[in-house]
């Protein structure tokens, strides 16, 4: 059915995770309905928003709903993945993460499976890498390929890589690993935010919000 028009519904590119609902414009015109089911904290939503957005008017790739299922089309209108998944994710390095039957997987912008759903809570690949989580609730990173590369022992990330670093969170307390998985910055926070310079806010446990660099990394 790949190139047939229909009318139908444009939706969000991402699934936010408050449990909050919210319609958004994007700056390249697409209009979201963004349903926000609850799964992670409420610290995440307006970056991801940001992020998100951003990444939907660069690829002009929508995610759309029909009958309950989600799909792709692009610009022109035209389903470019039909829509048979339980829900589809922004595009990030070319690659959707998707939900069906309650697991997660990935595809790439033609609709093929390049991981098969089999995740408990997947993130957006960056810098080759994407946090995903484990039946017990346990998050590690892998790559394009689906080999993991660090091990389930995470309570939490705020996303994946960034200037190559990762937030990690283990026992309410949370710092940064490199990408052989050695913690460089060591996990003495409350709350972590990424590297999206060489600089990072976090929290401290006595509520000060602070500046942090990567210079601070350990070798």
């Amino acid at each position: 059915m790949a190139g047939k028009v229909l009318n139908i519904k444009v939706c969000n590119p991402l699934k936010l995770r408050s449990g909050l609902t919210g319609n958004y414009h994007a700056i390249c015109h697409y209009s979201y309905n963004l349903p926000l089911p609850a799964i992670r904290k409420m610290k995440y939503i307006s970056l991801t928003i940001l992020t998100l957005t951003f990444l939907s008017c660069q690829t002009r790739m929508a995610v759309i709903k029909q009958n309950n299922k989600y799909g792709l089309i692009n610009s022109k209108g035209e389903i470019v993945v039909e829509p048979k998944w339980d829900y589809i994710l922004g595009e990030s390095e070319g690659i959707y993460p998707v939900e069906l039957d309650s697991l997660w997987g990935y595809i790439d912008k033609k609709g093929s499976v390049i991981i098969e759903p089999q995740y408990w809570d997947a993130d957006f690949f960056d810098e080759g890498y994407a946090c995903v989580g484990n039946k017990e609730e346990k998050f590690g990173f892998i790559n394009t390929k689906g080999d993991t590369i660090i091990d389930f022992i995470y309570d939490e990330s705020f996303g994946s890589f960034s200037k190559g670093l990762a937030d990690v969170t283990l026992n309410d307390s949370c710092g940064y690993i490199d990408k052989n998985g050695k913690v460089v910055i060591p996990l003495n926070y409350e709350t972590c935010y990424p590297f999206l310079s060489d600089l990072a806010v976090v929290w401290t446990f006595e509520g000060e919000q602070k500046l942090i660099s990567q210079s601070l990394k350990t070798k």
